[in-house]
This record gives structure tokens, sequence and C-alpha cells, in this order.
């Protein structure tokens, strides 16, 4: 499956946390959250540009700009529900839950008759002593059939920062599409 030319819509990063261990390490108690997991849609579109794919797509800041226009009918792309895939087992030919194929459903109904979508689900950062590293699941789904086309979980490469990091992980990201149709 070729997917650099078809059409999909680039969901936002649903989750970004710590990793669960123990104490905090200072380095992550001091990370800016908030503005970390917004960065870094901006970072994944930026790592796709770089590699001259998915020039055609629909980016998060598009659908939050569907979602401001009509709040009452678009579902909020920022806060999808994610959660229902915890405990499932995401392989090809899942069906999503209910409350999520319908969310993503209507979000095909503003994304231009794009099929795709790529769900960063939730990355974990963690510091130790290679730096900081991410983990995390992404999902790429079929919006049509509400299925999962394929599931992936993915470890980036350490950085001396978390931003570094994040990068890093995106770029992992966009080298995986590059390859998808290889």
């Amino acid at each position: 499956m070729r997917l650099g030319g078809d059409a999909v819509v680039v969901l936002p990063l649903q989750a970004f946390s710590p990793t669960a261990a123990p104490p905090l390490a200072a380095e992550l108690a001091a990370v800016r959250w908030q503005a970390l997991r917004e960065s870094f849609n901006d970072t994944l579109r930026n790592a796709f540009t770089v590699r001259g794919i998915a020039e055609t797509w629909i980016w998060p800041s598009d659908l939050r700009q569907a979602y401001r226009r009509n709040p009452a009918l678009v579902p909020n792309p920022y806060e999808l529900s994610v959660g229902s895939l915890r405990g499932m087992r995401l392989e090809p030919d899942v069906d999503l839950p209910e409350r999520l194929a319908e969310q993503l459903r209507t979000l095909l109904a503003v994304s231009e008759g794009r099929r795709y979508f790529l769900l960063p689900v939730g990355i974990v950062l963690s510091h130790g002593a290679a730096g900081f590293a991410t983990s995390g699941q992404l999902l790429l789904v079929d919006g049509r059939r509400h299925r999962v086309l394929w599931a992936r979980r993915m470890t980036g490469p350490a950085s001396s920062t978390a931003e570094g990091a994040l990068s890093a992980y995106a770029g992992a990201i966009a080298t995986l599409f590059m390859d998808v149709g290889q």
C-alpha cells in the first residue's frame, strides 16, 4: 500500500505523558507537557514535508479550524475517544470501537474526501543515562470501513532534549511511511 500520495488525515497526538516509573525524574518534572504535545503535531508535519511526502494530507491544524468553525457538529480532534482502545488487540482488520468510529466518520465529512487516518494514540517520554527517549503507539485507520489497517509500537532514538526526542520520533514515523510503499 503506497500512502505517500494517498489521501491521509493526520490526527493530533492524543496523549503525551512521562514514564510511569516513580519517582518522576527532575528532567521530566521540568517538561512543559501541553506545549510539547502541541508542538509535536507541527514537528510531525515538518518531518513529512522535508521528506517530500504527504503534501496533500490534512493536518491537525486544519482539523482544529474545522472544529472551531462548527464545534456542535465536529468532534474535537484533540479529544477523541482513544481510551476505548485500551485493552484491545490492535492489528489489521480489527474494528474500531463505535464511539471512536463515529467521531472519525464525522471528521471524514470535513476532510475533503480523504480515506485514511494516521492516529498517534500516545507517546511516553522517559529520561535515562542516554537522555530523553520516546515510545508510543501509532495506528493507520481506514476511515470508511472503521478498521485498523496497521498498528505500530515505536521507540524513537534518545536525545539530549525532550524536543529533540520528539523530533526524532516524528522523523521515524515519516521514514516508516516512506518505507510502506516500497
